[in-house]
């Protein structure tokens, strides 16, 4: 069975250090993230799980989860996480690995030029009360304290290094990483269509910001993404009317627009169609998350 993917663009918080950590996450039983899919981005992800405990799919394979158990998300790589029987909790670090080593700091363990290429692959699940450690200090700071911005930088560096230690990080071959590199062929697209859900997207204008014919387009895209473009479209726009009815007050109809739908009536049958209850009960139920 193929796994539906999308691409997940990640912003980091203030540009400053091509890190962001999120403190105290937390996710309920039963509950997905992200919902629909599997995601992937171009960035490090680590999760340390503080309590509870979590089923976590990466790629083909699935992890089960508890407290205390690090989790890294090579770049790339699709994933999602889903809250056990107890739900879970844990902090999250998202790295840019290609930006952190841009300028060179040395390379005494020999593995920074694999970062800058996206080749480095860590294990999926460690096991660290260092490595533990040091990600509870980066959650703690916070952007008031003094120099934040410095202990940030000085702690993102000592966790690579730590995590190089552990001797289990794997240097993918040369065909592993081209055919990372057919993502970045298709990101056009995909940067396109997360700036336009609100336009009636086709697929000729998105191969024509991939610089390809509509044909080898779909071919590409189908391929490195495991789904359609159209179903990764309503996918996203699933996920984003998610988002507004959770998040804010707007009327349905700006909701609707705003994901290329200019029919409230509409836009009510369809979410219910795809998500088995009306907008107006799903934003009830989910009232508590604003």
């Amino acid at each position: 069975m193929e796994r539906e993917t999308f691409h997940e663009t990640v912003v980091f918080g203030d540009g400053i250090f091509p890190a962001t950590v999120h403190r105290d996450c937390r996710l309920q039983k039963n509950t997905a993230v992200p919902a629909l899919g599997q995601a992937w981005h171009e960035e490090f992800e680590i999760k340390y799980f503080c309590e509870g405990n979590a089923v976590v799919e990466i790629e083909d394979e699935r992890y089960q989860v508890s407290e205390g158990d690090i989790l890294l998300v090579n770049p790339y790589e699709s994933h999602k996480t889903i809250g056990g029987a107890e739900g879970c909790g844990y902090h999250m670090i998202i790295l840019d690995s290609f930006h952190l080593y841009m300028d060179g700091v040395g390379d005494p363990l020999g593995y920074c030029r694999y970062l800058r290429t996206g080749r480095l692959k860590f294990p999926h699940i460690v096991r660290s009360d260092a490595v533990g450690e040091t990600i509870l200090k980066l959650a703690r700071l916070r952007r008031e304290e003094p120099y934040c911005d410095l202990a940030k930088m000085s702690l993102v560096h000592y966790l690579f290094f730590q995590l190089f230690a552990l001797k289990e990080v794997g240097v993918e071959s040369a065909g592993y990483f081209d055919s990372m590199k057919t993502k970045s062929r298709i990101e056009p697209a995909l940067k396109y269509i997360n700036g336009n859900l609100h336009k009636n997207l086709s697929l000729d204008e998105l191969a024509e910001v991939c610089c390809v014919s509509k044909y080898y387009f779909c071919k590409l895209f189908s391929e490195t993404m495991k789904i359609s473009p159209y179903k990764y479209v309503c996918a996203l726009r699933e996920k984003k009317a998610e988002e507004l009815l959770k998040k804010t007050d707007k009327k349905m109809i700006e909701i609707a627009r705003t994901i290329g739908i200019n029919d409230e009536f509409y836009f009510s049958k369809w979410f219910k169609k795809t998500h088995g209850i009306a907008p107006t009960e799903y934003r009830a139920r989910n009232a508590s998350d604003r």
